[in-house]
């Protein structure tokens, strides 16, 4: 019985060497290690840096985890990853798919039902595993761990009992094991929307790259020219550079031009739908894949991303105060979203600033309308906007200027938010004393045109209280 079974074994493992595997590299054979890699029928485009650096992080660690928000294809990119690297693991590369594993206890039969590993009489299936993968120079790819990651501890296990096996995992969040290195897969470079290149140089930007691939699959008669060259880096840029999104949206030039596409994007989340079949569900929609993501949080967490959605970039003391939370609570929240890719730390100086992608954001707008919160919360935010304006009027001629006309230069987008809210309230009186207090923000930033529109419309039609509108 056990000569049976050990022959078993190795007609397993034949089996799984003699598979044609995925593209591979320069070099190598089909036969050259056993591996199970899903072959990719779409092309890999762009992601050379990431490529590197990613190959670089693989020799140097045994857990490598790839993080990023929801649509970023880190999927796309651990199996890229393995194909690279396929001939740094004679004992096979595996791909494990989890997507599907909702309790803890499975993963380790997820595994061997992958590595091809029969359960033996009298050892669990985890020291079976153990047992198969001790000599063994192999990789393991964990796909879509975010859902099971109370079951990281079994990670870790394996990799101990294996000193040659590394992992690479992906997952919104980290796994939290000690030696696990992170490895944020950001959106595609995408290109600038106040000046267009000309459509070859704008074909070096990954996102309009893959855009232009992902068309021609959909309209093979699909080119890239002056004509349409502005509407598709207006695109690339409002989808935030995410390769689901785009893909998604590349899709539907059979239907629409990229003109009469970007002009819809202003409801993205309607729009990009429609994913292949052979897909996972929160794959085939870009709404599925961030609901995936918004169904893991805790109902606390889940409150904080919704609420946090009426921001433009927000600090610390400003999520606090719109989202009705204590500094601790605000500081431990942002933290936990930060690690699950729905937030990010923005670029600046100064205190530490955050923002969400515009597809989380819209989202986060829904869940919040859904959860009739909407105007509580914006009510909050344009409170928190009339503060920072007030404090900020005396510093506009001080010393401090400088420093103050940088702080609301930032908040624009948060300060026009505000504004809009007064006059879709018909509270003028709250957007006059906005707009009045930050007039020489107005002057000195450039924005007088703007400011003055604001004032205007502020001033005509409505009935205020007289002090607020003398100062208006």
């Amino acid at each position: 019985s056990a000569e049976l079974e050990q022959l078993e074994e190795q007609i397993l493992r034949r089996d799984a060497a003699l598979q044609p595997g995925p593209d591979l590299p320069p070099g190598a054979t089909p036969t050259m290690a056993p591996n199970n890699l899903p072959l990719q029928r779409t092309s890999f485009v762009g992601r050379e840096r990431e490529l590197a650096l990613g190959g670089e992080l693989l020799k140097k660690s045994r857990l490598l985890t790839l993080t990023g928000p929801p649509g970023s294809g880190k999927t796309r990119m651990a199996v890229r990853l393995a194909v690279d690297h396929l001939t740094d693991f004679p004992g096979g590369s595996f791909f494990v798919p989890l997507a599907a594993v909702t309790d803890p206890q499975l993963i380790a039969t997820a595994v061997a039902r992958a590595l091809g590993v029969r359960e033996v009489l009298g050892e669990t299936t985890l020291q079976g595993l153990k047992g198969y993968l001790h000599h063994r120079r192999a990789l393991l790819i964990l796909d879509n761990f975010e859902q099971i990651v109370e079951g990281a501890p079994l990670v870790g296990e394996l990799l101990d009992a294996a000193p040659d096996v590394k992992i690479v995992a992906t997952s919104r969040s980290p796994l939290g094991l000690s030696g696990e290195q992170e490895f944020l897969i950001p959106p595609l470079g995408v290109p600038p929307v106040d000046r267009i290149p000309d459509p070859e140089t704008l074909s070096v930007y990954d996102a309009v790259a893959l855009f232009r691939a992902r068309a021609r699959a959909s309209d093979p008669s699909f080119e890239l020219s002056s004509a349409n060259a502005a509407s598709v880096a207006e695109i690339a840029s409002r989808l935030d550079g995410l390769p689901l999104a785009i893909e998604l949206a590349a899709a539907r030039v059979k239907m629409f031009t990229p003109q009469e596409l970007m002009s819809r994007l202003e409801k993205r989340l309607a729009v990009l739908t429609g994913g292949p079949a052979d897909v996972a569900d929160h794959h085939r929609t870009l709404r599925d894949a961030i609901a995936w993501s918004y169904e893991l949080l805790q109902p606390d967490e889940r409150v904080l991303f919704r609420r946090l959605g009426v921001f433009r970039g927000f600090n610390l003391e400003a999520g606090a105060a719109v989202a009705g939370l204590a500094n601790g609570d605000i500081l431990n929240g942002v933290d936990s979203l930060l690690s699950k890719s729905l937030v990010f730390r923005s670029v600046g100086i100064g205190e530490a600033h955050y923002a969400m992608l515009e597809t989380l954001r819209e989202f986060a707008l829904e869940e919040l309308e859904i959860a009739g919160e909407t105007q509580e919360v914006a009510r909050r935010h344009a409170d928190y906007v009339l503060r920072l304006a007030e404090e900020s009027e005396p510093q506009l001629t001080g010393k401090t200027q400088r420093i103050w006309i940088e702080l609301l230069s930032r908040e624009l987008e948060n300060i026009r938010g505000a504004l809009q809210f007064a006059l879709d309230a018909d509270d003028p009186d709250l957007g006059l004393c906005i707009a009045g207090s930050i007039w020489r923000f107005w002057e000195i930033s450039g924005h007088l045109a703007e400011g003055r529109l604001w004032l205007e419309t502020l001033l005509t039609n409505r009935e205020t209280s007289d002090s607020v509108r003398a100062k208006g």
